[in-house]
């Protein structure tokens, strides 16, 4: 189910998280107060969009959480994409990124070596921060 479309960002919620996946498969980003987020891959790109990675958020916190994230390049370059799901207390929530060729012929990259983000969890009742993970890189294969 598609949440929200713009020129540059497209977020997709993706429902199709079973109970039975096993996050232990994916590359663990960060892991505090019983809150993970792994890297699960790329997914193959759209018409509208050059590339697009899957990422898996798992709850084990007592409170409803939103993960987020900010500051996002690639290859060092400034690009306009973002991460924010929603996952409920003892769930898990599959999200994607998806970054827009038009974002990336701005800055000339034609292939993407490494995304370099921050990530930043917050209470989904109170919008409290819980924590932030300032630096998170994925280099591609």
């Amino acid at each position: 189910m598609k949440l929200f479309t713009t020129d540059n960002i497209e977020i997709v919620f993706d429902e199709t998280v079973s109970s039975g996946e096993n996050p232990e498969n994916y590359q663990l980003i960060a892991d505090k107060e019983d809150v993970q987020v792994y890297y699960k891959g790329e997914n193959e790109g759209n018409i509208l969009s050059s590339a697009s990675y899957t990422f898996l958020v798992v709850n084990n916190s007592s409170r409803n959480v939103t993960v987020s994230s900010d500051n996002l390049s690639v290859n060092d370059f400034a690009v306009s994409a973002s991460f924010y799901t929603d996952c409920a207390i003892g769930k898990m929530s599959n999200d994607t990124l998806t970054l827009y060729s038009s974002e990336l012929e701005k800055n000339k990259i034609e292939k993407i070596d490494k995304i370099e983000f921050s990530l930043r969890c917050f209470d989904s009742d109170s919008y409290s921060e819980i924590w932030q993970e300032d630096k998170v890189v994925i280099t591609m294969d």
